[in-house]
């Protein structure tokens, strides 16, 4: 990737955050809309990152990242819903996401498991 390739991503993404900033202050928009948007905003991020990711180490991060925004669109259900088998869910996908990446570390850095 060129540098005249992501100065014009950073000015797009740059473009985005500051309309939904303008959106955020003009608009009469309910709570729940201020705490979903920025969970889709990183949910999508991360979905690029790990389709496109340079490397195999920005696949694992993305990854991890879309363990914590899946729990936490789990901890919105829980508090919406009055439900704390949400809250379960989140702690679980948490607890396999952060396996999943120290196995994929450990892959990258050759060694074995029980290392």
């Amino acid at each position: 990737m060129t540098g005249r390739t992501k100065k014009i991503y950073w000015l797009l993404f740059l473009l985005l955050l500051l309309g939904l900033t303008a959106a955020d202050i003009f608009l009469n928009i309910p709570f729940l809309i201020h705490i979903v948007t920025p969970l889709l905003f990183a949910g999508i991020l991360s979905l690029i990152r790990l389709w496109i990711g340079p490397g195999p180490a920005d696949r694992i991060v993305a990854f991890n990242l879309l363990g914590f925004v899946i729990a936490g669109f789990c901890a919105l259900m829980a508090i919406y819903s009055s439900y704390g088998f949400f809250m379960d869910i989140a702690i679980a996908w948490l607890l396999q996401s952060f396996v999943t990446t120290l196995a994929f570390a450990k892959y990258l850095e050759g060694k074995n498991f029980g290392e």
